[in-house]
């Protein structure tokens, strides 16, 4: 059976190894593919050393404190000494002192034991579920999100199952997965302990470096040159540092109360006492054990309480974001009493489990053991909950009372503090304001030099147009035009004509006028709405969704569309300067309106490949000929010449790709060549998520048509804005937000970045 067990671990060990050495050469490769290696390097070099040490030092901790408990649990069990020889009594251990393994504390019954049990074993194997839920969240993102930086986790509380999961069949599932955990642990405590240790040990570890990026930001923090109102502190200890001190306390407080509940329980089932349905009672030595972890979660507490006097300047208010009247001159200062009072109560509980408890007698003859009185324990406890609900009602009762009826009085300084930090964060401040008296007088010299801007007024909206597209331009099922985004471009016009309009931006052998000479052609600024023609592979019919097709044969989209926003055809539709697929004269292009579009609009192979459709991986060079676009009722067929995609040149490869892509026909198929390359993680917005998880990104990547020196053949580009931002910035509001525009999760903004 040991035999059977082991070999199990081994297949599972061997299986995880894999899928590690694949995740990590298949990044490596993806990474070197667009010239970041350095950039993954530095990333993975960062998660495993934060998850290693965090770990490691979790894991040291647990097992040095569980040991130890172990180790006083064995010597509390009485033991029986019969009479043995001169001889053996010289190489056995002397018996255990009878002071050393007498209780000092009250036994515990069965109908207060068993119950006592299940509620820590229940609230361990919460605690560690709570810290595996927060981890998957932060290790699974929302690539749709403009931002994938995780959210520091709250401390474990034990109302997070209920916050956490809306859905009651969610719930339920839970709670009984969180009970049979329990049962098991209870049965197999000895059993279990350790392998609760080494997963949360790695949970935790896991946690903290997926915040990796907090920890650079922390060891590269940067003075801001600007100073908080109320603690005096500069910006950069709020955006740089401080989320990392909060990190650090989710981390201690879980360790430490992990800590303390193992050891209790350790204690609790020590030898026979829920068989023989008894506890004799703690030790002197056990006790000075518990005491030193409460001393070290009480000092944990503390430190909570001193992070929290700098979490009242994120609090929203009615009024007013940040500490506001009351925060000030009731809670911060109660804060400040918390923080002292558990500190003290941290140095209390240390010197305990440094001299130990002195208030019980020694057993003598008929006298039952003194109890360790409870008040010792309660009052302190009672103090610190007692503190908790004087700071919420009387401060609920300073705001009723005193607050609400001279509200703009006792808010002005601290509103006054909200709109400045807010507009120093969005970068408002550099904005002059100016008072329009709106008795200015239009002149023909107004319209001569806004000319640019007449020519542009916009007739056509992104969501029109769309509709449009996709009623006339989708040519096939599978093709779909995602968006539509405005830009401007210089386009090619009559030096005659006043603006663009379709007499002369129609084609050439359409055109009521021949076509203008070299010599009378001038250029003109336009704003157009451009929209990709994507591949929707979700749309291809489900007879024709085989392997083949899904990773060979539709492989991409092919053009887009370019209106101008200030023109209408025929019928009310769009005026289209692109537009359809193929033209009489060069079937691999796209019909222009004119000979001037032609050459003044890139379009060279627009062939997509990457977009915000694409949600494949593909395989390209392979002996299957790529669908390239339709042609009547036949189709053009292409094979991929772009510089991306990573070869699949080694058996090797192929194993490692098929692992990580969990797509074993790869390792089967016969199409593939010695040039073949896959292609993978092409949804724009996943792509560069993954590539910069720090920053912020616009929603909306918009695609680009433009001859790039050195970057033949391709024209088509995407470019998306990227910004970097906080919500850590004190006093400055993101916003209250409502069911249409939603509030803002960040409070200070940069646009610092443009990415192609």
């Amino acid at each position: 059976m040991k035999q059977r067990v082991k070999g199990a671990i081994a297949v599972v060990l061997i299986i995880i190894g894999i899928e590690i050495l694949a995740r990590v050469y298949v990044e490596s490769l993806w990474f070197q593919e667009l010239n970041l290696l350095p950039v993954y390097w530095k990333r993975l070099g960062w998660q495993l050393g934060i998850a290693a040490v965090c770990a490691g030092l979790s894991w040291g901790f647990l097992s040095y404190q569980i040991q130890g408990a172990r180790r006083l649990a064995e010597e509390s069990l009485p033991r029986s000494t019969p009479p043995i020889s001169d001889l053996r009594s010289r190489y056995l251990p002397e018996p255990i002192p009878p002071s050393r393994r007498s209780p000092r504390s009250g036994a515990l019954h069965l109908p207060i034991l068993l119950p006592l049990i299940i509620a820590l074993q229940l609230t361990l194997v919460a605690l560690g579920m709570y810290y595996l839920w927060v981890t998957i969240q932060v290790w699974t993102p929302d690539y749709t999100l403009p931002s994938i930086t995780p959210a520091i986790p709250q401390p474990f509380h034990l109302g997070w199952l209920f916050r956490t999961f809306q859905v009651w069949r969610t719930q339920i599932a839970v709670i009984l997965v969180g009970i049979g955990l329990t049962v098991f642990s209870v049965w197999r405590w000895r059993w279990s302990l350790p392998v609760f240790v080494a997963l949360l040990s790695g949970v935790w570890g896991l946690l903290l470096a997926g915040n990796w990026s907090r920890f650079l930001l922390f060891l590269n923090a940067q003075p801001f040159d600007q100073i908080d109102p109320q603690f005096k502190q500069d910006i950069g200890f709020y955006i740089f540092q401080f989320p990392v001190w909060q990190l650090l306390e989710v981390w201690l407080r879980g360790l430490l109360s992990f800590s303390l509940l193992a050891i209790l329980l350790t204690f609790l089932q020590t030898g026979n006492s829920l068989s023989d349905g008894k506890f004799p009672g703690f030790t002197p030595s056990q006790l000075r054990h518990l005491s030193r972890l409460a001393a070290a979660l009480a000092a944990s507490l503390g430190f909570g309480h001193w992070i929290q006097r700098y979490g009242y300047l994120y609090t929203q208010h009615e009024v007013v974001y940040g500490a506001n009247y009351t925060d000030i001159h009731w809670r911060l200062p109660v804060e400040t009493s918390l923080v002292i009072f558990t500190w003290a109560i941290a140095g209390w509980l240390a010197w305990l489990g440094w001299k130990g408890w002195r208030t019980a007698a020694p057993t003598t003859g008929n006298r039952p053991p003194q109890r360790l009185p409870m008040i010792a324990l309660w009052l302190p406890l009672s103090v610190y909950l007692l503190l908790l609900l004087v700071q919420s009602s009387v401060g609920l009762g300073i705001e009723l009372f005193s607050v609400q009826p001279n509200q703009l009085t006792r808010e002005r300084p601290y509103i006054a503090r909200s709109i400045a930090a807010t507009r120093r964060a969005f970068n408002l401040d550099v904005i002059q304001p100016v008072t329009l008296a709106g008795e200015g007088q239009l002149t023909q010299q107004d319209l001569t030099e806004n000319r640019a801007t007449l020519d542009n007024i916009r007739l056509w909206d992104p969501l029109p147009l769309l509709k449009t597209n996709r009623q006339l331009q989708q040519i096939r099922l599978y093709y779909r035009f995602p968006d539509a985004d405005l830009d401007r471009y210089t386009i090619r016009v009559a030096a005659d004509t006043d603006s663009l309009d379709p007499e002369t931006a129609i084609a050439p052998e359409q055109s009521p006028v021949p076509p203008p000479q070299p010599d009378t052609i001038t250029t003109a600024k336009q704003q157009v709405l451009i929209s990709p023609r994507e591949l929707d592979y979700s749309s291809v019919p489900d007879k024709a969704k085989t392997w083949v097709n899904k990773h060979l044969v539709y492989t991409h989209g092919y053009g887009f569309t370019l209106s101008p926003v200030n023109l209408v055809d025929q019928g009310g539709l769009p005026f289209y300067f692109v537009k359809d697929i193929g033209t009489d004269t060069q079937e691999d292009a796209l019909r222009t309106s004119s000979e001037l579009i032609r050459t003044s609009i890139p379009i060279g192979k627009p062939r997509i490949y990457f977009g915000e459709l694409s949600d494949t991986y593909i395989m390209t060079n392979t002996q299957v000929r790529e669908l390239d676009f339709p042609s009547g009722d036949e189709n053009v067929y292409n094979v991929y010449d772009g510089r991306g995609g990573i070869a699949l040149n080694s058996p090797l490869r192929k194993l490692l790709f098929a692992v990580y892509l969990r797509d074993w026909q790869m390792l089967f198929t016969q199409n593939f060549d010695i040039d073949t390359k896959v292609l993978f993680r092409r949804n724009i917005n996943h792509r560069i998520r993954h590539i910069a998880p720090f920053l912020r990104f616009d929603r909306d990547p918009y695609l680009v048509t433009a001859n790039v020196p050195g970057e033949e053949p391709s024209t088509l580009y995407w470019l998306i804005d990227a910004y970097t931002t906080s919500n850590y910035y004190p006093y400055s509001d993101p916003g209250d937000g409502d069911l249409v525009q939603p509030a803002r999760n960040f409070n200070y903004i940069r646009n610092s970045i443009k990415i192609a």
